[in-house]
């Protein structure tokens, strides 16, 4: 394993709540895995986010995912069960209640609330505002 998942691994371990964060999917089916942890100072706490790596998936449905993102963060030696919080785009691989990531995740741990990333509809309104013409705009 190198440096850069030792780190943030080493520091995950000894935070306060190391919840799973998100993903992101690319039209080659290529997962990023990342995690968000608060770590406690002498005065004050940090929010800290590391990227832990990438993989391919060659089934994108939600239990296919769920599956992979557990299997993934165990075998980097992530405790599962000190899951907090999961946050996902919309679509209904990720945050369906049945067999979406959201619900596999929940499978395993029931206190890993999941919340719909905010950051990704705000990137689909820009996107989608960007493409407009001026005068469509006014």
């Amino acid at each position: 394993m190198n440096f850069l998942i030792l780190r943030p691994l080493a520091i995950a371990h000894r935070a306060l709540a190391p919840p799973l964060l998100r993903h992101c999917i690319s039209v080659t089916e290529q997962v990023s895995l990342c995690v968000r942890y608060v770590t406690q100072g002498d005065r004050s706490f940090s929010l800290i986010e590391d990227f832990l790596e990438f993989f391919s998936i060659k089934t994108a449905t939600g239990r296919n995912l769920g599956n992979h993102i557990l299997n993934a963060l165990s075998s980097l030696g992530v405790n599962c069960s000190k899951l907090c919080g999961q946050g996902y785009d919309g679509a209904s691989s990720m945050s369906g209640c049945f067999n979406g990531v959201q619900a596999v995740i929940k499978e395993t741990n029931l206190v890993a609330l999941y919340v719909h990333c905010s950051s990704h509809s705000l990137n689909l309104a820009l996107m989608h505002a960007s493409m407009s013409k001026p005068s469509e705009i006014v």
